[in-house]
């Protein structure tokens, strides 16, 4: 999958931050679902599997550096618990990512699975909260020039390619 160009859908400076990473919300839930389809691809060659899991899992950390970089701290509040909780959240997957990873240093195939399968389900609920609450007050409360920055910042990540 081209993460850098989903959909054909270039990601360039032109493109609402709101909308980016919504769009890799996207991307992530339908990497995540295409893995959990895949069992009989982990039975056969777990390096295969191993190897898209970590390159999801890559994008997965390039996508929460950018909400926790650019956009939490425009909108954070000292007492807004609901971003203690989304980075708390953030935190607890990366140490889920690490359990993934290990499928071939000993992990059963059902343990990896299961594994995927809860953080799956998740994440649809995290990006669920960010798109319903988060992401419409950022475009409600962020002034013009503010989402200008953050399209500038967005389009300077280094473009997520393998």
């Amino acid at each position: 999958m081209d993460f850098e160009r989903p959909y054909g859908i270039p990601l360039g400076s032109r493109s609402q931050p709101m909308d980016v990473l919504t769009l890799e919300h996207a991307i992530i839930k339908k990497e995540t679902s295409s893995l959990l389809s895949l069992a009989d691809l982990l039975r056969h060659d777990g390096r295969d599997f191993d190897a898209r899991v970590a390159k999801l899992l890559r994008f997965l950390e390039y996508h929460q550096e950018a909400e926790e970089r650019f956009l939490f701290p425009l909108l954070s509040e000292p007492a807004d618990e609901r971003f203690d909780e989304l980075r708390h959240e953030h935190s607890r997957f990366l140490g889920s990512y690490d359990g993934l990873t290990d499928h071939t240093k000993g992990r059963k195939e059902s343990d990896a699975l299961e594994l995927l399968t809860e953080l799956s389900t998740e994440l649809n609920a995290h990006f669920s909260r960010e798109e319903a609450d988060i992401f419409p007050k950022a475009s409600e409360v962020l002034s013009a020039a503010q989402l200008d920055i953050l399209k500038v910042k967005f389009a300077s990540r280094k473009p997520f390619v393998l």
